[in-house]
């Protein structure tokens, strides 16, 4: 399974990753299925009715598998989720909307691939290459190509290689555990008195 987990809204690069996910030769997604769990009512931070219809005629064209989960609010279900996926999908388009990451982050220490759009907040914490893929912008291009393009990469690659990304992601993300990350955050407190 490849998982997007997060907002179902415009500037998360659904579309086009729906999109994307269409034009890949069936004879390698076949044993995969692309599957979207989100809010897409307004309310909840989604794109609503309206973008949550754009998605469903995506989908309908789109000749590969696509699911749509209604939002996973628990913690717990999210998790399984996310374990039951061998890549975590992140395709944001938000330049100036995306803090850090956290969906992406998680994924990872659930032992997924991370597949992410450009943005900077990503490159924090994936080493491109060593722990997951990025779906690199340029000013002009198809972001739906890119998505092709990084999707076919990562689907050929052996599960050998697979299985070293998802352990090098898992890693990464134990960095980011809370015990590390505030004992980070009080040395920076300290450098600074």
């Amino acid at each position: 399974m490849i998982l997007y987990a997060g907002r179902l809204h415009p500037e998360k690069g659904l579309l086009q990753l729906i999109n994307g996910w269409g034009g890949i030769p069936h004879e390698l997604t076949r044993e995969w299925t692309l599957r979207l769990i989100g809010p897409w009512r307004e309310e909840e931070g989604g794109g609503g009715l309206s973008f949550l219809k754009q998605i469903k005629q995506e989908i309908s064209k789109c000749r590969n598998r696509v699911e749509i989960v209604d939002p996973v609010f628990d913690r717990k279900a999210l998790k399984k989720e996310m374990r039951t996926a061998r890549i975590f999908v992140y395709p944001s388009l938000a330049e100036k909307g995306e803090t850090f990451g956290l969906a992406v982050l998680e994924a990872m220490s659930c032992g997924c691939v991370p597949v992410v759009s450009d943005l900077p907040c990503f490159s924090d914490f994936i080493n491109f290459g060593v722990e997951g893929f990025c779906l690199e912008r340029l000013p002009g291009d198809n972001f739906s190509e890119t998505i092709v393009e990084t999707l076919l990469e990562t689907l050929k690659i052996s599960d050998f290689k697979m299985q070293q990304l998802a352990t090098a992601s898992w890693k990464r993300a134990k960095q980011f555990e809370i015990e590390k990350v505030s004992v980070r955050y009080l040395e920076d407190f300290a450098s600074m008195i």
